[in-house]
């Protein structure tokens, strides 16, 4: 098996630990990407299809939760909840 590892931007550093962990070989190749951004998608979607060729199989598994005390933001976390997990 062929896997593209997808992490969000900054977590490029823990996902090759755990590429690493999981198998010494090059089947393993990690991704970072916005989930919640086309580009970044897209760019993500090229990148693994030019490693390892068509993807056969995709387990979307992005989401975020928040929890507030007050609704201070709640516009703002509603989208940001929606534009990641939708």
């Amino acid at each position: 098996s062929r896997v593209p590892l997808v992490c969000p931007p900054g977590g490029e550093e823990s996902a090759k630990s755990v590429a690493t962990a999981a198998t010494p070989t090059d089947a393993v190749r990690v991704h970072a990407c916005d989930v919640s951004d086309a580009q970044s998608l897209r760019a993500m979607v090229d990148s693994a299809q030019s490693d390892f060729g068509p993807i056969d199989i995709a387990v979307a598994n992005a989401g975020i939760a928040t929890a507030s005390q007050t609704t201070n933001g709640v516009d703002a976390t509603f989208d940001k909840v929606i534009a990641t997990d939708v």
